[in-house]
C-alpha cells in the first residue's frame, strides 16, 4: 500500500520525467561527444580502445554524479513523505546486481562510482512509479538516438561508419546498403541494432500518428542501415506477433502472450544448447561451445563479468572481436554461473507475469519483453555491470512494467483514448 503523498501526482510525475530524461542524457550524450572528438574504428578485444576524451570524460563525470544526485533527492523525498512500497519488485531488480557485484569482488574486479548508477535508478525508480508516459518519452529518446546515428553517418562518415584502424570501411559480408554498416553512436551496428530494435515499442507509443509514423520510418532505416541481421529478424517479428495478438479480444489475451513470451525466452535459453555447428549463426556456435566450456569450470557462480576482457589476454583465444557470450543465456552462466541465471529467471517470471496483465501491463508490455528476448538471442542485453548504454530502452521500461503504475489502465484512460494510441498503446 502507498501512504498519502506530502506531495502533488504531478510533481511524482514530473520526477519521473526528469529521471528518465537523466538516464537517457547519462547514457547517450558522453557516446555522442566521444564519436565526434576521437576516432573511432574496431578494435580487438586484447587491444586499448582510442581513450575517452577530455570533454567526455567531463560530459561523463558531471552526468554521473547529476543523476546520482538527482535519485538521492528522490529517495530523501520519500523519506520525508513517509512513501511506502512493496519489497518485491526492487529486491528482483537488485538481486542479479548484487551478485554481479560479490562475485566481481571475490575475483579483485575493479569498481567504480559509474556501478552505482543500477542501483540508485532502480530505487528512484520504484519510488516514483513511472507510468505510459514517461514510456513515451523514452520513445522520443530512442527515436532521436536513431536520428543523430543517421545524421553522423552522413555527416561524419569516419566515425559513423563501422571502420577498422586504417579508415577503411568494414562491411563483414553483410552490409545491407551501399553505404557500409551504420554504427553511429556506439563502436558496432549489432550495438546499435539491439539499442533500435528494444526502443521500437517505445517510439510505437508516441500519440500523434504522423510524427509516430515519421518517428518509425527513420528508426527502420538506421536499423536497415546498421545491418544487424538479427535485430532486423526480429524487429519484423516483433510487429508480426504484436499485430496478430492484438486482433485477440480484450480478457482473453493474458495467456496467449504469457505463451508467446514464455516460448521467445526459451529460445534464448536453448539454442546456444543445440547448435553443433561452429560456423552456425555467423561462427557464434563456436563462441558458445567455447564459452560453455569455461562456464563448466566454474558452473554454480561463474568466471566474472569481466570474463571476455581477461581471457583475451591469455593463449586461450575466443576471437579477438569477441567481447561477450553472443547470447544472453551464455552470458548469465560464464560470468555469473548458474546464481545468476535463477536470479535474473526470478526477475523475468515477475516481469512477465505483470507485463502479460491487461491490468499492469498488456500488449505494451507484450512488445516490450518481446524486443528484449529478440535482441538477446544472439547478442547479450542484460549485463547488470555494464549495461548503461541500454538503460533507456531496457532498464527503465523493464522496471516501469515491474514496479511503475499499471500501464493497461493508463492506456486506456480518456487522454489515451483521445490521441487514438496504436494497438500497442491499448494493450
Amino acid at each position: 500500500m502507498v501512504a498519502p503523498p506530502s506531495r502533488t501526482a504531478g510533481w511524482t510525475h514530473d520526477r519521473a520525467s526528469v529521471l528518465f530524461l537523466l538516464v537517457g542524457l547519462w547514457a547517450i550524450v558522453p557516446k555522442i561527444l566521444q564519436t565526434l572528438t576521437a576516432a573511432k574504428y574496431r578494435v580487438r578485444v586484447d587491444q586499448a580502445a582510442p581513450p575517452p576524451s577530455a570533454v567526455t570524460v567531463l560530459a561523463t563525470d558531471l552526468l554521473t554524479l547529476a543523476l546520482l544526485g538527482y535519485c538521492l533527492l528522490v529517495v530523501l523525498d520519500a523519506l520525508r513523505s513517509n512513501v511506502r512500497r512493496d519489497l518485491l519488485g526492487p529486491v528482483l531488480l537488485l538481486a542479479p546486481w548484487a551478485w554481479v557485484e560479490v562475485r566481481g569482488f571475490t575475483l579483485d574486479a575493479a569498481s567504480g562510482v559509474s556501478d552505482l548508477v543500477y542501483p540508485a535508478v532502480v530505487v528512484a525508480v520504484w519510488l516514483v512509479r513511472p507510468g505510459l508516459r514517461h514510456l513515451r518519452l523514452l520513445g522520443y529518446l530512442a527515436a532521436a538516438v536513431a536520428l543523430v546515428s543517421i545524421v553522423i553517418g552522413v555527416g561524419f562518415p569516419d566515425q559513423g561508419v563501422f571502420r577498422s584502424v586504417d579508415g577503411s570501411a568494414i562491411n563483414e559480408e553483410k552490409a545491407i546498403l551501399p553505404f557500409g554498416v551504420l554504427v553511429g553512436v556506439f563502436t558496432h551496428g549489432n550495438t546499435l541494432g539491439q539499442y533500435l530494435l528494444m526502443g521500437l515499442p517505445l517510439i510505437a507509443l508516441v500519440p500523434r500518428r504522423g510524427l509516430r509514423a515519421v518517428l518509425l520510418a527513420v528508426t527502420a532505416g538506421a536499423l536497415l542501415w546498421s545491418a544487424a541481421r538479427s535485430t532486423i529478424a526480429g524487429a519484423v517479428a516483433l510487429a508480426l506477433v504484436v499485430a496478430v495478438l492484438s486482433l485477440l479480444p480484450p480478457g482473453r489475451r493474458s495467456v496467449p502472450y504469457r505463451l508467446v513470451l514464455g516460448g521467445a525466452f526459451a529460445l534464448v535459453a536453448v539454442l546456444p544448447f543445440v547448435t553443433r555447428a561452429p560456423l552456425a549463426f555467423t561462427g557464434r556456435g563456436a563462441i558458445w561451445s567455447n564459452s560453455l566450456g569455461y562456464w563448466r569450470e566454474h558452473p554454480w557462480v561463474g568466471n566474472g563479468s569481466d570474463f571476455y576482457t581477461r581471457i583475451a589476454r591469455t593463449t586461450a583465444d575466443l576471437g579477438g572481436t569477441v567481447y561477450h557470450g553472443h547470447n544472453e543465456t551464455v552470458q548469465l552462466l560464464v560470468t555469473g554461473g548458474v546464481v545468476l541465471v535463477v536470479l535474473v529467471g526470478l526477475l523475468l517470471v515477475a516481469v512477465i507475469r505483470r507485463a502479460t496483465d491487461e491490468r499492469t501491463g498488456g500488449t505494451i508490455g507484450l512488445a516490450i519483453l518481446l524486443a528484449l528476448a529478440g535482441a538477446s538471442l544472439l547478442e547479450v542485453s542484460l549485463l547488470f555491470d555494464d549495461s548503461g548504454a541500454f538503460d533507456p530502452v531496457l532498464l527503465l521500461p523493464l522496471a516501469t512494467l515491474l514496479v511503475g503504475e499499471p500501464l493497461g489502465e493508463a492506456a486506456r484512460a480518456p487522454r489515451a483514448v483521445e490521441h487514438r494510441l496504436p494497438a500497442l498503446a491499448r494493450g
